[in-house]
């Protein structure tokens, strides 16, 4: 009896473990590997209250640090509208609903008047995520407007700006201020 019940439970979490949906809301948590710099797209099937946190907890299996992640609100069909659908931040119905992550120090910007769906974009280039390592993001949406059954949750990494990139950059602005000055 124990070992069937062992068994389904095992099974379970597996399904759910395998499954590409966030099932709804207040405190969900989505767990993703990424290997890659490419865009990963999960669907969120909303319930009732049609609000609340989102839990992603992400890993870089991926031989590029990453220096920014990047969430956009979209539908899951192809003439869908998102656009009800908001990333919340400051208090909200008196709990503090600001966006956060274990990255430090770190900023953000929310962009909800985006006409493809909301965006949230977390900025922490002094601490980047490296390759093994995991690190997460808790952000709160409101889907209270239009009570969309679901919407899908697009995200993706981007790159650590290399040194010798930005040298570069440094080099080629000062022999155009040289070229200038002496003109």
């Amino acid at each position: 009896m124990a070992r069937n019940l062992i068994l389904t439970c095992l099974g379970i979490v597996l399904v759910v473990a395998a499954c590409n949906t966030v099932f709804a809301h207040n405190g969900s948590v989505l767990d993703v590997d990424l290997t890659t710099m490419d865009e990963y797209i999960v669907q969120h099937d909303d319930a009732e209250s049609f609000k609340g946190l989102m839990y992603v907890r992400v890993r870089n299996m991926g031989n590029i640090p990453w220096g920014d992640f990047h969430f956009q609100i979209r539908s899951c069909e192809p003439e869908g509208d998102v656009s009800s659908v908001l990333i919340m931040q400051g208090m909200y119905e008196g709990e503090d609903v600001t966006p956060t992550t274990d990255r430090t120090p770190f900023s953000y910007v929310i962009d909800n008047t985006n006409p493809d769906g909301a965006t949230l974009d977390y900025y922490f280039y002094s601490n980047p995520v490296a390759y093994g390592q995991t690190t997460w993001f808790e952000f709160y949406t409101d889907n209270t407007a239009e009570q969309l059954g679901s919407f899908c949750i697009a995200m993706c990494p981007t790159p650590v700006p290399e040194p010798a990139t930005l040298g570069l950059l440094g080099v080629g602005l000062f022999a155009m201020l040289l070229t200038r000055r002496r003109k």
